[in-house]
């Protein structure tokens, strides 16, 4: 009895969004005739699919929770000349994965904009004009709600990061307010500087107190203080 693996030829759909998958592959099983169309939503689960299967075309979202949508749609390429490999995407690509995209003869869909007119090209009228245009209204609203949602995930990403950079900032400034604050308790209480009004002078009690309370002007004496670092880093420098 022989073990070899019985290979089809199958439309492939990845997408991690389970409404939208099931969307897609309804629609296009309409068009499919004999093919087999298989919905899935990982690329774990994608990779053993390509390797045993003749893939006529692929659908594939560009950010999956375990994978790259490019990589697979590259896997689809490498084993096949003539396969049509279709990304979907509601982000715009970075400059690498647009040359991978060209690379690859990859079509890239925008989620944005429906990508109806692309995917149900060329399928027979299987119902009626009015139903039809309902249910290719229905798939456009769900493509553009899961670019949105790819938007915002995408934005929670960079805030996450603008966050994590405001508090590496916040951190540093009060480690350089905590050395200029070691420096200046044990000077005594005479003038340091004078402020540009010509008559104000500020002591040391004066920049210790604005650095505890946090106070808008400790961010100023912070500034000063890195600019004397500076200052004397480069004066031993030049001794």
């Amino acid at each position: 009895m022989s073990n070899a693996v019985a290979i089809a030829d199958l439309i492939l759909i990845v997408e991690d969004d389970e409404e939208l998958n099931r969307l897609l592959v309804r629609t296009t099983r309409r068009r499919a005739g004999d093919l087999d169309v298989r919905g899935l939503l990982t690329a774990d689960a994608a990779m053993p699919i390509i390797a045993n299967n003749r893939i006529v075309e692929a659908y594939c979202d560009l950010k999956l929770p375990d994978g790259d949508g490019i990589e697979i749609l590259e896997a689809v390429r490498g084993r096949s000349e003539t396969a049509r490999c279709v990304l979907l995407t509601g982000l715009t690509l970075s400059q690498s994965d647009d040359q991978r995209v060209k690379r690859a003869r990859i079509e890239v869909l925008d989620k944005k904009n429906g990508a109806t007119g692309s995917l149900l090209a060329g399928q027979p009228p299987s119902r009626p004009p009015h139903a039809q245009a309902e249910w290719d209204a229905q798939l456009a609203k769900v493509l553009q709600v899961q670019a949105l949602e790819d938007q915002i995930r995408d934005s929670d990403t960079r805030i996450q990061d603008l966050e994590r950079i405001v508090r590496q900032y916040q951190h540093t400034l009060a480690e350089i307010g905590q050395s200029l604050a070691a420096e200046l308790a044990p000077l005594p209480e005479s003038p340091l500087l004078r402020l540009t009004d010509g008559t104000t002078t500020v002591t040391a009690h004066d920049i210790m107190t604005d650095l505890r309370s946090n106070s808008p002007r400790a961010l100023q004496w912070v500034h000063m203080y890195v600019k004397l670092l500076s200052y004397r880093q480069t004066s031993r420098k030049q001794s």
